[in-house]
């Protein structure tokens, strides 16, 4: 019963079928309709499991003899309440639910959807999921405290759309003298708008920060050697209030990131960017940053860089030349670009009118796009060795 949104209704006497293996999907209702409790004496259910509709539980007890941390064959839980927010929600009630819902410990993947507790249970921080990689919490709008505890196994975190989530805490609970660590991947942010700092453990592999309005910093380490070098992907969006990533001499230490984009941080210290790259940086998009692009200057790019993706609105920008090119290096107002690109896409540079002649020495180009330039008038025809794209 996977994907199936328009389902409203369980079968009334489901949970009279003990023998039952697999049911991907439960939907809780009211009145004379399917209980959670239901559940009860599905013991041999394995494989994954959905709970719908949890917002029409009105008595913990009911969660409880649910039992689910009885149904040990169980490895992919979905827990879902109504995306409703009103009146009829009580997060007192949802908490006390939710602490009913003890799962069995050797999930692998936990799903939580609109849950409307303020806090998650004690059983989500105190018991060893041993067996738990993945976990995805989205649209839980009254969270505030978020922590792992004791999720050792976990690598994949995404927390979406909870807009009253304040603080990430990782592994605060230790298991007497075990000095268990983090694994954590990666880490998928988005839409946490009162989310105001985030702390990376240094297993990161991918971190990506959409839409948090409030968040002022990204620690990537206290010291150097605590610094995430296994980090290969770094995306940022639409963190208008973000200060800092890392320290910039840190920058030349992320020996593993190939892939960065900044974009939409209008409060970044004016120190970024300051000429220091990751050595092995392939693909860099760059977008509205408090420093004017104009005022960049030389960034000695590493010769590791082919993808680069620039968006020119209040830039200052009013031409492209090239890096070591000591005539061009001169006007304040060109954006230097690096030799070793074979793509390159343009937004939104207004000001330029001229792009042939530093195509001309882009030598390894594959790509042009080019999106909204409207006074760029010398634009190349694509040729065997460059496709060019115009839009706008």
């Amino acid at each position: 019963m996977n994907d199936t949104p328009l389902l409203k209704k369980t079968p009334l006497g489901m949970g009279r079928l003990r023998s039952l293996q697999t049911l991907s999907k439960v939907i809780i209702e009211r009145s004379n309709g399917f209980k959670v409790s239901d559940l009860k004496d599905m013991l041999n259910l394995q494989g994954e499991l959905h709970i719908n509709g949890l917002e029409k539980v009105s008595n913990p007890q009911q969660a409880m003899d649910a039992n689910l941390d009885g149904k040990k064959g169980l490895v992919r839980l979905k827990m879902e309440w109504s995306n409703v927010f009103d009146d009829s929600r009580n997060s007192i009630l949802e908490y006390e639910v939710f602490e009913m819902l003890r799962p069995p410990t050797k999930l692998n993947l936990l799903i939580i959807y609109n849950y409307g507790g303020m806090k998650f249970p004690s059983w989500f921080v105190g018991t060893s999921f041993d067996k738990l990689t993945m976990l995805i919490i989205r649209d839980c709008s009254k969270l505030v405290d978020f922590s792992i505890g004791l999720m050792s196994t976990l690598e994949y975190l995404t927390i979406y759309g909870c807009i009253n989530l304040v603080s990430v805490r990782e592994n605060e609970i230790n298991v007497g003298s075990s000095n268990r660590k983090s694994v954590l991947r990666v880490v998928h942010f988005s839409g946490c708008c009162s989310l105001e700092s985030y702390k990376c453990p240094n297993t990161l592999e991918k971190l990506s920060i959409f839409c948090c309005k409030s968040l002022t910093s990204v620690i990537m380490s206290t010291t150097s050697q605590e610094l995430p070098s296994s980090l290969r992907s770094l995306e940022v969006d639409d963190c208008e209030n973000l200060k800092s990533l890392f320290h910039e001499e840190q920058l030349q230490s992320l020996t593993c990131l190939e892939e960065m984009r900044i974009t939409t941080c209008e409060n970044m210290n004016d120190s970024f960017p300051c000429g220091l790259w990751p050595p092995n940086l392939r693909k860099l998009k760059i977008e509205e940053l408090k420093k004017p692009m104009s005022e960049w200057g030389m960034q000695n790019y590493p010769n590791s860089l082919v993808h680069l993706d620039l968006y020119g609105k209040n830039s200052g920008v009013t031409s492209f030349a090239m890096e070591g090119d000591e005539m061009n290096t001169a006007a304040s107002t060109s954006f230097l670009l690096p030799p070793s690109l074979t793509h390159l896409t343009i937004w939104k540079f207004k000001d330029v009118e001229s792009i042939s002649e530093v195509v001309q020495h882009l030598t390894h180009l594959q790509q042009l796009t080019i999106w909204w330039c409207p006074n760029i008038k010398d634009v190349p025809k694509s040729t065997s060795s460059l496709m060019v794209e115009i839009y706008g």
